[in-house]
């Protein structure tokens, strides 16, 4: 028969200390927010600046196009009066020069109504200014630190809205967002830093 001590019922029954896990803290989305703070700014320039790039080229071929049109009308009337078709019988590369420059002011008025620069300025325009206000919420956000499970459900409302904003968005051009990426410094060092221990509002 197997006698028990009173000694030996205790070491059976002693356990080791069992590690609590460590309640969740804001300070765990630090790396997350601020690569997402990144990507707004680096998409708000991005959009404004192709905002920039389409409304320079609208106002530049429709100024090419007023200043030739203005011009070709005068030139054709007088180029069909008797005493100047008789100067030009022997110089014909001046009617073809501007025979070809009717041709062009056509081609740039049918790439205007084509690529349609305006309408696409003002859409990356809007979509500059929704990143924006995603910054600028973000950085509030950031500052405020509210806790663990409040920084959850507003990292969940900002991934829904940057999904839609990024499905609404016209696409940036890959060579003016690359500039931006280059040219950009990132804000991340505007972040406050994040630690480990730091613990406000957590609770």
């Amino acid at each position: 028969m197997t006698i028990c001590s009173w000694a030996s019922f205790g070491d059976a029954v002693t356990a080791e200390p069992v590690a609590l896990a460590s309640p969740p803290s804001a300070t765990q989305f630090g790396p997350l927010l601020s690569d997402w703070l990144r990507r707004f700014h680096n998409l708000k320039r991005a959009h404004f600046r192709a905002a920039w790039h389409f409304e320079l080229r609208h106002r530049r071929y429709g100024r090419i196009t007023i200043a030739l049109s203005t011009l070709i009308p005068p030139v054709l009337v007088l180029l069909g009066t008797p005493d100047t078709r008789e100067i030009l019988t022997g110089l014909p590369y001046i009617v073809l020069a501007v025979g070809v420059i009717a041709a062009i002011v056509g081609a740039i008025g049918s790439l205007q109504v084509f690529d349609r620069d305006s309408e696409r300025a003002e859409k990356h325009r809007v979509a500059g200014s929704s990143f924006a206000k995603l910054e600028a919420d973000l950085e509030l956000l950031i500052a405020i630190m509210p806790s663990a499970e409040e920084m959850a459900v507003k990292v969940s409302e900002f991934r829904d809205d940057w999904s839609r904003l990024t499905g609404s968005s016209p696409v940036i051009p890959e060579r003016i967002f690359s500039q931006v990426e280059q040219e950009i410094e990132t804000p991340s060092a505007l972040l406050p830093r994040l630690n480990v221990g730091d613990r406000r509002n957590d609770t």
